[in-house]
């Protein structure tokens, strides 16, 4: 390299050449070529086959005349409609992660209060890792890095690329942050994000330490930090992780269509765009003035383009010729220096082309050179957008450098130029429009950000935090529509013929200009997630496994916090966990770990082995819930605690609910002996809580009826439930009572063949319709129906089996045997 500028690109362009004019020659992918930095390094990676097509065995050049350039034809056609894929945080599909050893590792601590480096260091060291505590400028190089002051506010991806230059990169990197859940939901500081963008392009460059290099999140509040963080450390994971109370979650990227175009822009809306003049930003801008009428739009570029050319350029329209051009009109400027101004005065051309496109469509239009990273610049831009066509509806943040160097080689320079082109220009868009009525924000992301890439670690890290502001002020702005699009390649502007081939290697279908400035104004007017990644994401690079997504462990706290209806199912003075609890547990499980379907019925319940609350007032219990996929609609659950396994069921997922069967009729019966006071005194042992039969309708030798109440009649804390819990627990108290009518005696219920929901609302009171299916001398088995007021089958349980227990009452020893 001879300060020629030979990015990533390039360098595929080079070698897609090289091999055109060699066709003998083998692949060589663009990871390999970029660690070559001269001519004999090319030509010393070649084999010694390839001599013969054109280079002599010892190096030198053949005098032999190259053959004309054989130029490969693209085949494959850029992708129609490009794939949308929307981050979802899921809980930890993989497996809970085998221990292993670490390599040296030097942990950069965080400080202030709560300070979590030291305490990491003893935990690392009792496991007999060989860790040093030290500062960024005591790393020496010989050591992977667990940096961990992204957990002391601000911004810390300039100390974490630093951190990442001075690290054993193929020993390993771990980062360490504290935004809760990736920050997805939206935080007031999202910048230490970008950190992982930094730890995946690691991976991209570095792909031999994959089992070593991750990004960590914690939730904030968590129990322990430095505890759970030398675990995760000592074992397995994805590369993004986050470390919850109740469990571990990763970040998925999930195939999802396009939400509802419902926040449309209204005709005659101002917009600030930043980068828009040229490229697919012009692109999708003409489709969008096409749609909305008399947009009032002002365009904000680093570059002039109202330049005058020297005498003799105007004709020259491609670049050799303008080049040509240059040389007469300027003799004596060194060749670089006719190559840059040449590239800028035919990037001036195509912005003023494109700007009287807009305005020809019947936009208004304003162009304002500045450094959109400069906030005072911005602001006086706006101020004048402002004046000129009115009060900013909307931002379009589309401005972006490149400076591909890997991380060993990146500058600070480098890094602060794409960095703050990115992040610092946001920030001064929108300081700039705080004051404006903005319901529309678009920001121009990269796939970089989600999958890294080599040379682009600052590029990935910038547009990881731009993702986050997304998620920031779509929190902030409930109304509006805001989007940070991560795009993948595109058809045309950077990528040339040359690249489009290298990424259909790949397996990377090319975004179409025309579909993607189509999706682009789709997203511009939809509401849903704040992030997508529009074309799929980068193929896994070598070393890379895609992670096995068989396994999920989630933790539950109960305690009289979340659960205080607990306190009235008690045996003794002790708290039991009801068999619905379980159920909840473990449909709450499925929920995370399956977002894409929903419960149809649980199947299988048993119950193994009872569990008393030890701590119900004093911290609580945590209750275990584990899953593994037998397929693509079932799931195996198991609910554990410290003391064993408690509960077993299987789990059947759908794309929607069944449909309600019809209600059954009631059979003759007769009255029953116990009203509502006696049951809870004499048969049952359920406090006021938990008293959720109001009345028995009859009762018969087949069938038993009572009316009973859901959570809302019962005051318990109601969340998102497939099915209502304390009508569910009802019926089950029912099928005690039955038990008791025939056989005289207390019993519990030990498990449920199936547990069908069906779809639609409900409401109360809700009728509770038993028949029964066999009675022996221990036990009973039923059948049972959840109806609505409006007469809808809401829940069926099949098969109750219900057990006498010895003695017929309740005492906790043989109540939880």
């Amino acid at each position: 390299e001879a300060d020629l500028g030979i990015d990533s690109i390039k360098r595929v362009e080079i070698l897609s050449t090289l091999r055109e004019r060699h066709p003998g020659l083998p692949e060589v992918d663009a990871e390999t070529l970029g660690k070559l930095r001269t001519l004999r390094e090319i030509v010393a990676a070649l084999p010694t086959g390839a001599a013969a097509d054109g280079a002599s065995a010892n190096g030198d050049a053949s005098p032999a005349t190259p053959p004309a350039p054989v130029v490969p034809t693209v085949t494959a056609e850029a992708s129609a409609v490009p794939p949308i894929l929307r981050l979802e945080v899921l809980p930890m599909l993989v497996d809970d992660g085998a221990p292993r050893g670490l390599p040296p590792v030097a942990v950069v601590p965080d400080h202030g209060p709560g300070a979590i480096g030291p305490t990491l260091v003893e935990r690392l060291r009792a496991a007999g890792v060989d860790v040093v505590l030290a500062e960024l400028d005591q790393l020496d190089g010989t050591r992977a890095v667990v940096f961990c002051s992204g957990l002391d506010g601000g911004d810390p991806n300039l100390d974490g690329l630093r951190a990442a230059k001075k690290s054993r990169l193929s020993a390993g990197f771990f980062t360490v942050t504290a935004l809760g859940r990736f920050g997805l939901g939206g935080v007031d500081d999202p910048r230490p994000a970008g950190l992982a963008g930094l730890v995946k392009t690691v991976l991209r460059e570095h792909p031999e330490a994959r089992a070593t290099t991750r990004a960590i999140d914690l939730d904030p509040g968590l129990a322990d930090p430095a505890g759970r963080l030398a675990a995760e450390l000592l074992r397995d994971g994805p590369v993004e992780i986050c470390l919850a109370e109740e469990g571990r979650y990763t970040l998925e990227a999930v195939p999802t269509p396009v939400g509802p175009v419902d926040r449309r822009l209204a005709a005659g809306s101002v917009l600030v765009v930043s980068g828009g003049a040229r490229g697919v930003t012009a692109a999708c801008l003409e489709a969008l003035v096409r749609q909305v009428d008399g947009l009032g739009i002002g365009v904000l570029g680093r570059s002039r383009i109202d330049v005058e050319e020297p005498a003799g350029c105007a004709a020259a329209l491609e670049l050799p010729a303008l080049k040509r051009a240059l040389v007469s009109a300027k003799p004596g400027t060194p060749p670089a220096e006719i190559g840059r101004l040449a590239s800028s005065l035919l990037a001036a051309r195509e912005a003023r082309e494109n700007l009287r496109r807009l305005e020809a469509l019947g936009a208004r239009v304003r162009y304002f050179a500045c450094d959109i990273a400069e906030p005072e610049a911005v602001n006086a831009a706006v101020s004048e957008l402002r004046h000129s066509f009115g009060p900013i509806n909307g931002v379009i943040h589309a401005a972006g450098v490149i400076h591909d160097k890997r991380i060993e080689e990146k500058t600070e320079a480098q890094f602060l130029a794409v960095y703050q082109t990115k992040v610092g220009g946001l920030e001064a868009l929108l300081s700039a429009t705080s004051a404006d009525p903005v319901q529309h924000i678009s920001l121009f992301s990269s796939v970089a950000a989600r999958t890294g890439n080599v040379g682009q670690s600052d590029y990935a890290m910038a547009n990881e935090v731009l993702n986050r502001m997304a998620a920031r002020e779509a929190a902030r702005r409930p109304e509006a529509a805001v989007r940070a699009l991560g795009w993948g390649p595109w058809e045309g502007g950077m990528v040339t013929p040359a690249l489009a081939r290298q990424f259909l290697a790949m397996g990377v279908s090319l975004i179409g200009l025309e579909a993607g400035a189509r999706q682009f104004v789709a997203e511009l007017q939809a509401s849903g997630a704040a992030e997508a990644v529009l074309g799929g994401e980068l193929p896994a690079g070598k070393g890379d496994e895609p992670s096995k997504t068989r396994r999920a462990t989630m933790r539950f706290p109960v305690n009289a916090a979340a659960y205080p209806q607990l306190r009235d199912h008690s045996i003794g003075d002790r708290p039991v966990l009801p068999v619905v609890m379980a159920i909840d547990s473990m449909l709450a499980a499925a929920r995370r770990m399956r977002p894409d379907r929903v419960v149809r019925a649980l199947r299988d319940v048993r119950v193994l082995k009872g569990m008393v609350l030890t701590q119900f007032d004093n911290g609580g219990n945590v209750v275990e819930v584990h899953l593994e996929e037998r397929s693509s609609d079932e799931l195996s659950a198991e609910l554990r605690s410290a003391s064993g396994l408690h509960y077993r069921a299987v789990i059947e997922l759908g794309q929607a609910l069944r449909t309600a069967p019809r209600a059954p009729s009631r059979p003759p019966m007769g009255a029953y002996p116990m009203g509502k006071g006696e049951i809870y005194k004499e048969a049952l042992f359920h406090g006021p809580d938990f008293q959720a039969i109001s009345e028995v309708d009859g009762v018969s030798a087949q069938h038993m009826e009572a009316q009973v109440l859901g959570a809302d009649a019962l005051g318990w804390p109601v969340q998102r439930r497939e099915v209502d819990m304390a009508a569910l627990d009802g019926a089950l108290q029912l099928a005690l009572l039955w038990t008791r009518h025939h056989l005289s005696s207390a019993s519990l219920p030990t498990g449920i063949a199936r547990c069908e929901i069906y779809e639609g609302e409900s409401s109360g009171p809700i009728r509770c319709v038993l028949q029964g299916q066999g009675v022996s001398s221990s036990r009973t088995v039923s059948d049972i129906a959840l109806v609505s007021r409006e007469g809808r089958v809401m829940a069926e349980l099949r098969g109750i089996e219900s057990h006498v227990l010895p003695g017929g009452r309740f005492p906790v020893a043989t109540a939880l045997a």
